[in-house]
């Protein structure tokens, strides 16, 4: 695992973003004076309401939605707990990006694209909050392989 240098985090953080703001202005949740990101888990929550409850034939994919919800949910993550964003050796795939750090002494690795991925197809709909609990408890998250979204 090593740091993710600044022009992959760059590239991740510009694809996630033009599908952020494509969701968000597709359910109207885009305000003024709004963040780059979202800023709470309740941000997300919203999203990820109005995403699963958008009953159209052109609804996004839902690679649309991991993408923007997890470097969303790595932004929140790195900001809250001073984690920082990491990679598996060669591969910019979402599936090996990570956030870690150490919370309360112990290490930790937070795949923050798999957890996005897992609540989309759970059929237990959790919050954002109890997600980040999980995790935290969890320390370590399964590896998943993802591509970006086109």
């Amino acid at each position: 695992m090593r740091d993710i240098k600044r022009e992959e985090l760059n590239h991740l953080r510009t694809t996630a973003a033009a599908s952020l703001h494509a969701l968000q202005e597709r359910y109207g949740l885009l305000r003024e004076g709004m963040a780059e990101w979202p800023s709470t888990e309740r941000d997300m929550d919203t999203l990820m309401r109005a995403w699963r409850s958008d009953s159209n034939r052109d609804r996004p994919p839902k690679d649309t939605l991991v993408e923007a919800l997890g470097f969303a949910l790595g932004y929140y993550l790195t900001g809250k707990f001073s984690l920082r964003w990491c990679i598996a050796p060669d591969d910019i795939s979402l599936s090996r990006c990570r956030v870690v750090g150490e919370h309360y002494g112990n290490p930790l690795c937070i795949a923050p694209f798999d957890l996005v991925e897992h609540q989309v197809e759970s059929r237990l709909q959790r919050n954002f909050s109890n997600l980040v609990d999980e995790a935290l408890q969890a320390r370590s998250l399964p590896i998943r392989t993802y591509s970006l979204a086109s």
